[in-house]
């Protein structure tokens, strides 16, 4: 009987922090099995849980070393509840990759995204005190969402990872994760995967957005390679009106930068107290022996 494929590693989070591009990183190293389409969602319940362990099995090709899949909204808990411990129950021993950026910028990345993506969601005067600014701070809230990871799973399965540096440094970057992984330093096309960009987003026509949320596009995303599939977004986007989003003001960004910097505070000790440094471009954490992962 052959195995049954489960991931070694997730990339949890955080939205838009750099999940796509790590994704797109992975799925282009020789020994490295990504998912067939980013964002299973499978560990939540209300999305694709219950279409059982034997879906999620499918969705990874044997003949790699390593298994991976990258879902943010597994690093919404206040959304999506019970993730950790879904995790938990049927890989017990997963390894995460978090990836954080500055909480404030993360938050108007989001909102951006999903103005551009058609979302409902109020003004930026109107977003104080509404349900979508209470969504952005609780995503931004990043010791808040790896809490209950920690509480399940030991330190050292751990890698944090910064969004700056993986724009900045991609190359040293991937290094610290080639090294959590235990695989070879060797990546294709470092530093020339663009991110799941706004400019793409704005010119894509709303009915796309609905679309992609269907079970026919997951099929049509495990038939089209990933050139093919790129190739067809731009296809449809093409000669396409872009969408705008209003940024955020001063004002709005000083408010919420008040309201997270409890939780980052929080964050940054966890860090501390789990032996993190901030080193080579990224968060590595320390091996049982007490010295620095290796790069």
């Amino acid at each position: 009987m052959s195995r049954k494929i489960i991931p070694d590693v997730i990339v949890i989070g955080a939205m838009k922090a750099g999940t796509t591009s790590l994704y797109e990183y992975m799925a282009g190293h020789s020994q490295i099995g990504v998912s067939a389409e980013k964002e299973l969602d499978f560990f939540v319940s209300s999305k694709n849980w219950t279409r059982g362990p034997g879906w999620y099995h499918s969705q990874f090709s044997p003949g790699y070393s390593v298994y991976a899949e990258a879902s943010p909204n597994y690093t919404k808990r206040e959304l999506f509840p019970g993730v950790p411990e879904r995790i938990a129950e049927m890989i017990p021993d997963c390894k995460f990759i978090f990836l954080v950026r500055d909480p404030v910028k993360r938050a108007e990345s989001h909102y951006r995204h999903a103005v551009l993506s058609g979302a409902d969601v109020p003004a930026v005067a109107d977003l104080p005190g509404s349900r979508t600014m209470q969504h952005l701070l609780e995503t931004s809230s990043y010791a808040t969402q790896i809490e209950p990871y920690l509480a399940l799973f030991p330190r050292q399965n751990f890698l944090f990872l910064h969004f700056e540096d993986l724009v900045r440094e991609p190359r040293q970057l991937l290094s610290t994760v080639a090294g959590f992984l235990g695989i070879r330093d060797e990546w294709h096309e470092a530093g020339t995967i663009a991110a799941n960009s706004s400019e793409t987003l704005a010119r894509l026509p709303l009915w796309v957005f609905a679309f992609r949320e269907t079970r026919l596009a997951s099929l049509l995303k495990r038939l089209l390679s990933r050139p093919a599939f790129g190739l067809l977004k731009k296809l449809i986007s093409k000669g396409a009106k872009s969408r705008q989003a209003e940024p955020f003001t001063a004002g709005l960004k000083e408010t919420m930068a008040a309201l997270l910097q409890e939780d980052q505070t929080r964050f940054q000790e966890l860090l501390k107290e789990g032996g993190w440094t901030r080193s080579g471009g990224a968060k590595r954490p320390k091996t049982p022996q007490g010295e620095a992962g290796s790069q």
